[in-house]
């Protein structure tokens, strides 16, 4: 199972989030989290410890997404980090994920942004299987007009827009600043819990009733 984060822009969480969500699901699961970002800030966080619980490397591309020379691709999840504004390299993403979720921040025109880069994908999707998408969207603009805006155009473009929402919370710059996961450095903090939750929504995105990209290449 391939897990990408995804934004039309930067900013917006998508660092936050894999490498999270990686550590969360290496608990139960084997994991690896693979880094498609331009900055490559997933990768500078893993080179700060000294041991990780799951495997981080370098996103090559969707033809030979497990081209690494650490981990072993024996996984049973995989998340990715994704780029910012690289457009081809975000086609790339969508087309190696089974799910992928879209981070929203303020800009109005987010979804309007990712609809079309979803068009490009689906029409370059492999035939192996598309991705299900959904939208998650940051509480910063929970309850303002371009929360209510985001929320209708993605029920117009019949994709869910996932129910946890996210803070924006001190403590996660500084469980970044000493490479840790939030689950590491603040385990019972609402950070920690308000991220689970999303994380569980995230997993329920692997039940079919998630809407698949290949019913939107037309």
């Amino acid at each position: 199972m391939v897990i990408s984060f995804v934004s039309t822009g930067r900013g917006a969480g998508k660092t936050l989030l894999a490498v999270n969500a990686a550590g969360w699901f290496s608990r139960t699961r084997r994991t690896l989290l693979l880094d498609a970002g331009e900055g490559a800030r997933s990768l500078a966080w893993a080179r700060g410890r000294e041991c990780l619980p799951f495997g981080v490397a370098r996103f090559e591309g969707a033809e030979d997404r497990f081209n690494q020379s650490g981990p072993s691709p024996t996984v049973d999840m995989t998340f990715i980090d994704g780029p910012s504004l690289d457009l081809v390299r975000k086609i790339a993403v969508l087309r190696s994920s089974d799910v992928a979720v879209f981070v929203l921040d303020t800009a109005e025109e987010d979804i309007d942004e990712a609809v079309e880069l979803l068009r490009s994908a689906a029409r370059e999707a492999s035939p192996t299987g598309y991705a299900r998408v959904a939208f998650l969207a940051s509480r910063t603009i929970t309850g303002s007009r371009t929360g209510a805006r985001l929320r209708r155009l993605a029920l117009r473009h019949g994709f869910p827009m996932l129910m946890s929402e996210l803070h924006i919370r001190p403590v996660y710059a500084s469980a970044h600043a000493i490479d840790q996961t939030i689950f590491e450095h603040a385990p019972q903090s609402d950070a920690a819990t308000e991220l689970e939750c999303v994380l569980v929504e995230i997993e329920s995105m692997m039940l079919p009733r998630f809407r698949s990209l290949g019913t939107f290449a037309s």
